[in-house]
């Protein structure tokens, strides 16, 4: 699934197909921002928690962009002491995941997380 897919899906409640519902979605500014809260809205996700959701997304999605022009595994590997931080370098070693499966892990996250925290409330 690519970050678009993941943000069309999770994040403004789209789905991965086309149809003319597509065609409605508002493209810039705050009218998004709208369209997203309606969305969230539709989806039982309360209005007390839709803002933080949404600039929580936002900077995930910006940050995993960022993130994916220089991946920061090797650098981190080649900045580590040659001795020491055993858990790191497996970590480092143990990482299979593209950069798609990364983000839509890490917005599955988030989001179970927020599921998680509403059905406490």
């Amino acid at each position: 699934m690519s970050r678009v897919t993941v943000r069309e899906k999770y994040w403004i409640g789209g789905s991965s197909r086309s149809d003319s519902s597509m065609a409605e979605k508002p493209s810039s500014g705050s009218a998004v921002y709208d369209y997203a809260a309606m969305k969230l809205t539709e989806a039982g996700i309360p209005p007390e928690y839709q803002l933080t959701l949404l600039n929580t997304l936002e900077a995930f999605a910006t940050g995993s962009v960022l993130y994916g022009l220089s991946p920061p595994a090797a650098a981190w590997e080649a900045s580590l002491p040659p001795d020491g931080c055993e858990h790191l370098r497996l970590a480092l070693r143990s990482d299979t995941l593209d950069e798609d499966a990364r983000f839509e892990l890490g917005c599955r996250a988030l989001l179970e997380g927020l599921a998680a925290q509403l059905g406490r409330a």
